[in-house]
């Protein structure tokens, strides 16, 4: 099994979310399943007009 969680979060390392999803990946590891974490709290989102989606630092 492969999970892939993405955490959206501003709080980033301070999340409670965060730490919901590292205590559901705990208990995938012990089921053997790859796992899969995405954190954008760092990243800035800009959207121009609805078409195009600028990501940057």
């Amino acid at each position: 099994m492969k999970i892939l969680a993405i955490n959206a979060s501003p709080r980033g390392s301070k999340s409670q979310t965060l730490r919901l999803v590292k205590a559901v990946f705990d208990g995938a590891k012990e089921s053997g399943a790859e796992m899969e974490l995405v954190v954008n709290a760092g990243l800035k989102l800009s959207n121009y007009g609805g078409i195009k989606l600028s990501i940057y630092r």
